[in-house]
């Protein structure tokens, strides 16, 4: 009789310290998820009801509420239901995996994030600490103008994928001495969803390409004009291996001597589009005289504008467009005087406008007829 007692005694004492460590289990569980009026979530922090609060602020601050309920309706349904089953580190409801742990499953901090965020991600999103990063942090980053700037990828990104990005454009030539146009510089290459992969916590640096400058006056007579500067390539690197290169425009020629024009830049490459031709300024009569000829049309850029014709006078080509318009090439301004319009620049990525007029003309400064300079739009890809 006392051996029997004694054995049932010591399963009376296994059973309750089971049940103890399922209270501290279950305790653990509601510990994380938190109460309704929980704050400070955030993607490293908080309780997952924290979390889902500072998501609600941020979606209201933001203008996304739909967008988010969108989002949280396949959150609310793979919350599940109370008697779910089946539930792992790789599969079932919120509900199976907490029944799972009641059942015998041992619970960690880890643990318990590692099922939640599996659990509660979208289509969208793949993990509730990736929607948290997306609504504090925004989705979409633009680099404009030449510069280098390096990010680090965040934790749960595989790399970022540019939406568009281009070089930058080539610069417009400068006129003759005796009044023949340059040509407009050419378009920089211009890519869209291109994907560059990296590893969380690698370093990426995007330099943005410069644009070309445009050529400097013809000083003395019998002089041609000064070919524009090339754009350089915008490139993206990962821990200092360059994976992205964007070529950028080359430079308009400058005006020629004799009755030839001048020949428009080069493109860098498909979505960039050709400078156009520099006009001829052969007589005042305008007879055989010709107007520049407008740059090639870019991806989405449209080519500048070539400069007419007035008394004579010829206008310089324009510049090719990229991810952005091209300059309008230089021009003559009336019948009545001898003033100009000198050329537009370019505009992201598209090439500067050729001069119009050399000799006692305005010269080509650092304001007019540049390349522009290239440009990078990019997301985060998860």
């Amino acid at each position: 009789m006392a051996k029997e007692y004694i054995a049932k005694e010591s399963t009376s004492q296994t059973i309750l310290t089971n049940v103890q460590e399922a209270i501290s289990d279950v305790g653990a569980v509601q510990s994380s998820l938190g109460q309704p009026g929980d704050t400070g979530g955030s993607t490293t922090a908080g309780s997952v009801t924290a979390k889902l609060n500072q998501l609600l602020a941020e979606a209201a601050r933001e203008g996304t509420l739909d967008e988010l309920s969108s989002a949280m309706s396949g959150v609310v349904a793979n919350l599940g239901q109370t008697g779910d089953t089946g539930g792992s580190a790789t599969a079932g409801s919120v509900m199976g995996k907490l029944n799972k742990l009641l059942s015998g499953g041992s619970v960690t901090e880890e643990s318990l994030k590692e099922n939640l965020n599996s659990t509660m991600g979208t289509e969208r999103f793949r993990s509730l600490d990736e929607l948290i990063f997306y609504f504090l942090n925004g989705d979409i980053t633009e680099i404009d103008g030449a510069k280098t700037e390096t990010i680090t990828i965040p934790f749960g990104a595989r790399g970022i994928r540019v939406l568009d990005g281009c070089g930058g454009g080539g610069g417009g030539g400068s006129a003759s001495y005796s009044g023949n146009p340059g040509a407009g510089g050419g378009g920089a290459q211009a890519v869209h969803n291109v994907e560059v992969l990296a590893n969380p916590h690698q370093s990426v640096v995007i330099t943005i390409g410069a644009g070309g400058r445009s050529g400097e006056k013809a000083q003395d007579n019998g002089d041609a004009g000064e070919t524009g500067g090339n754009g350089t390539a915008t490139t993206v690197s990962v821990d200092g291996a360059v994976k992205l290169t964007i070529a950028g425009g080359r430079g308009g020629a400058g005006g020629r001597t004799s009755a030839t024009a001048a020949l428009g830049g080069a493109a860098g490459g498909s979505g960039g589009g050709a400078g156009g031709n520099g006009g001829i300024a052969e007589d005042v009569s305008g007879v055989n005289s010709t107007a520049g000829v407008t740059g090639g049309n870019g991806d989405p850029g449209l080519g500048g504008a070539g400069g007419n014709v007035v008394r004579g006078y010829a206008g310089g080509g324009g510049g090719g467009g990229s991810i952005g318009n091209g300059g309008a090439g230089g021009k003559h301004r009336n019948t009545s005087s001898s003033r100009w319009d000198d050329p537009g620049n370019g505009i992201r990525g598209s090439g500067g406008g050729g001069f119009a007029r050399g000799g006692d003309n305005r010269s080509a400064d650092t304001h007019y007829g540049y390349g522009g300079d290239g440009y990078i739009r990019f997301e985060w890809i998860y």
